[in-house]
């Protein structure tokens, strides 16, 4: 009995004047006329907030483990320290790696063992 009912419903929504009812009451709109509401420059700034949205998530799920650390002035000093001595490390580095600074003179020319 149910089998029946349901072939039924489908040939009724297979008729095309049925669906096109169904279809105009359901408020469908079709996807080229919401692409003509939008402009360009709407668009663009859209993918600019969502850049910078997802460049903030990243900072905060990266910092958020070391947020205890600052918790007590040590480890705060610790990891400052850290930090600062990192960066100069990474410039030293990057400075010889790119050859911007000079290469450091041989030491042991001025030293005289005897």
């Amino acid at each position: 009995m149910v089998v029946p009912l349901v072939l039924l419903s489908f040939a009724l929504l297979a008729e095309p004047a049925v669906a096109h009812e169904m279809h105009h009451h359901a408020g469908a709109m079709p996807q080229f006329e919401l692409a003509d509401e939008t402009s360009f420059l709407e668009n663009v700034g859209r993918y600019g907030k969502y850049f910078v949205t997802v460049m903030l998530g990243t900072v905060y799920t990266i910092l958020k483990p070391f947020a205890g650390l600052f918790q007590k002035p040590v480890t705060a000093v610790l990891a400052i320290g850290g930090v600062v001595g990192g960066g100069i490390l990474l410039k030293i580095v990057l400075q010889a790696m790119l050859g911007v600074t000079e290469p450091m003179e041989n030491l042991s020319q001025g030293i005289y063992l005897t």
